[in-house]
């Protein structure tokens, strides 16, 4: 469970120092190796920071969120800046916001091999 919350974390500074570009495609390799053996596994992550081709309407919101640019949206999860989770929809485009406080928040959205992570603001 902790090597999860650091990988969390590392997707969550990343997604921090690249809000305000453009666009920043990243592939990450993840290694995990057994306490009990030797053997270790890997496999790629492929992330997506700020891209154009996904966007978050209406941004800033004090509502309801929609993703566009994604045929289908496995999982959303809304992070603070800080890496708490405070929301999370399954197999849905949209996302109540209503309820959180003003400011800046990170949204991770899965659409299958994919981790598009995009910022957020609830301004009311």
């Amino acid at each position: 469970m902790k090597k999860k919350n650091h990988l969390l974390v590392t997707l969550l500074a990343l997604s921090y120092v690249f809000l305000f570009m453009e666009t920043v495609d990243a592939q990450i390799r993840m290694t995990h190796t057994s306490d009990s053996t030797s053997d270790s596994h890997s496999h790629y992550v492929n992330i997506l920071i700020s891209t154009n081709r996904v966007s978050v309407c209406p941004n800033p919101t004090n509502s309801i969120i929609t993703v566009s640019g994604l045929d289908q949206v496995d999982r959303m999860d809304l992070y603070t800046l800080s890496g708490n989770l405070i929301g999370t929809e399954k197999n849905s485009k949209t996302m109540n916001v209503s309820s959180f406080n003003n400011g800046f928040y990170l949204l991770k959205m899965k659409s299958g091999d994919l981790l598009i992570i995009k910022q957020v603001i609830v301004k009311k």
